[in-house]
């Protein structure tokens, strides 16, 4: 699963490429990878093989689920040196009603809630639900994710969170922090703050081709890098 995901991303990125040109793109691979998961687990037929090429996921029912529980545990492990956990949650229309068996496969490999809330006659309240989930698992950090409006016509709304905050194993020293060139295009430069911990006094993993450069940051505790 985490190999599929990871073909998933780059395919993705690469399609989002296409359509924003030289902007910057950030999104999150793993949430939509599992968002889809989850709604595939209550497909069948030409819709599931489809779901299932597209994410690059193994057809293996038992190998699939058990291997997104596996990232989900990771992810949600307590007596880490960095807070990083996911959730997820399923909101229907109430004249909707979930299968019992469905609702238990989400809640067993994904751990994702379910609720039954009316989008047709309450609107308003069914976004409040939702946004209210959202920003209790983004830590305060995501407050609105839908509106009233997006739910017009809505049956089913599948949510996934995922919050990260790590401090770097070495720290930046802000008195070192100083404006620097930065090459954005080829000829092309502007002035930014540069952070620094100083000349010689930290070794990072370093990559380097014609096409790009690449480097990790280690944070606290060695388990995570940002590259």
């Amino acid at each position: 699963v985490v190999s599929g995901n990871n073909e998933f991303a780059f395919e993705l990125y690469s399609k989002l490429r296409e359509k924003h040109g030289n902007e910057n793109v950030l999104f999150s691979p793993y949430s939509i990878s599992t968002a889809l998961a989850i709604a595939h687990e209550g497909a069948a037929g030409t819709t599931s093989e489809q779901m299932l090429g597209t994410l690059n996921l193994p057809e293996d029912g038992m190998a699939r689920n058990s291997s997104f529980a596996s990232i989900y545990n990771s992810l949600n492990r307590k007596g880490k040196q960095y807070e990083l956990y996911t959730a997820n949650a399923l909101w229907a229309q109430k004249d909707y009603p979930f299968s019992e068996e469905y609702v238990a496969l989400v809640k067993k490999y994904f751990g994702a809630s379910a609720q039954n809330l009316d989008f047709i006659n309450e609107a308003e309240k069914s976004a409040q639900a939702i946004n209210s989930w959202a920003e209790k698992n983004t830590n305060g950090k995501i407050k609105q994710i839908v509106s009233k409006e997006m739910l017009s016509g809505i049956r089913l709304v599948i949510t996934n969170s995922v919050y990260f905050k790590g401090q770097w194993a070495t720290q930046f020293d802000k008195s070192k922090t100083k404006e620097e060139d930065f090459e954005t295009s080829p000829g092309n430069k502007i002035k930014v703050q540069m952070m620094s911990t100083g000349e010689g006094e930290q070794k990072y993993k370093y990559a380097e081709t014609e096409d790009l450069q690449a480097i990790e940051l280690p944070y606290k505790g060695k388990e995570l890098s940002m590259f």
